[in-house]
């Protein structure tokens, strides 16, 4: 995939012991490249400069507020490929909540304010400060979350996850707006009363993402009590629906299947 002259960047890991190359390379050696996505074609200066300031922390500081940071920095302002993979990597840092320093959630921060930053990596971020609850950046979540951001759904999601839940008449404002995306969000807010303006969703909202997401939060929620109002979506004209619908049962347990009295 190199011609002559090309400069690039390629990721070294040691071979797997189950690799069929241990057998020529007893002594042990590396991958180069694996999988094919492990390299960096014409790297630009500044995806290099903040490529060496992560390499250059040992094993131990790489999953402390310096690494979280470097990983920050790389998510804001590496190229795109190594950005999506900086954030992939400090999803996987237990206790990201903890060991993210206001340094490094500013970096997160500053990526999602930044229009020129990938659509998919920013509502990565948001994802990530929800799941992980990165309360660093919740005023930048907020602000997201406002009525005709591009991210407000998105943003609503991590808000949610942030804050524990979203407050019922916000949820109930959601559900009437005409955006799909913004409905689905306010779907997954949904919790006790506010629940039963779900129900109708599950065959009358025109969009798909709305009638799944009204489905799995109602057996979510609900459980066996949610059956009658939701088995209708197995017949959904809708692939993703009819398999929302009979996925989302297994999550509550062996008696799922079992009609209640």
């Amino acid at each position: 995939p190199f011609a002559v002259g090309t400069r690039g960047v390629i990721r070294l890991a040691p071979l797997p012991p189950s690799s069929l190359w241990r057998q020529r390379f007893p002594q042990g050696g590396f991958s180069i490249a694996a999988d094919g996505n492990g390299f960096l074609r014409d790297p630009d200066p500044a995806t290099l400069d903040l490529l060496e300031a992560w390499a250059r922390l040992d094993g131990a500081a790489r999953e402390g507020s310096a690494g979280t940071s470097a990983l920050a920095g790389l998510v804001a302002g590496a190229a795109p490929p190594v950005a999506a993979g900086a954030l992939r990597r400090m999803n996987e840092i237990p206790g990201l909540e903890v060991r993210l320093s206001s340094e490094g959630a500013g970096k997160l921060a500053a990526a999602l304010e930044d229009p020129a930053r990938p659509d998919p990596l920013r509502r990565g971020i948001l994802a990530l400060a929800g799941t992980r609850r990165l309360q660093g950046l919740r005023p930048t979540v907020e602000r997201r979350a406002s009525r005709g951001d591009p991210l407000e759904a998105p943003a609503l999601d991590a808000l949610r996850g942030l804050a524990g839940a979203l407050p019922q008449a916000r949820v109930r404002a959601l559900l009437g707006r005409p955006e799909p995306e913004v409905r689905a969000a306010g779907a997954r807010g949904a919790q006790g009363g506010t629940l039963d303006g779900l129900v109708p969703l599950v065959t009358g909202d025109p969009a798909p993402e709305v009638r799944v997401a009204a489905v799995e939060v109602l057996l979510a929620e609900r459980g066996q009590g949610a059956f009658e109002s939701t088995s209708v979506a197995l017949f959904d004209p809708d692939l993703t629906v009819r398999a929302g619908a009979a996925k989302a049962p297994a999550a509550l347990g062996p008696d799922a299947g079992a009609a209640p009295h």
